[in-house]
């Protein structure tokens, strides 16, 4: 099984998903007390009113 790690900013977009990858991703928040969760994406959407926008996507790196 390969595991890939991406650590993206806040409220960060993903311009394109490949078929089944979506189900493959979790979203961790931060909370203030310094505990944090993990959400599927229809979860994190759900509890955050949050929706990846391919629009707002930018590049990361340089």
């Amino acid at each position: 099984m390969l595991i890939r790690e991406y650590r993206l900013p806040r409220a960060s977009h993903i311009r394109r998903l490949n078929p089944g990858v979506e189900d493959q991703i979790v979203y961790v928040a931060m909370y203030p007390d310094r505990s944090q969760r993990s959400y599927t994406p229809a979860e994190f959407a759900a509890k955050f009113d949050w929706k990846n926008d391919p629009e707002k996507a930018e590049l990361l790196g340089k």
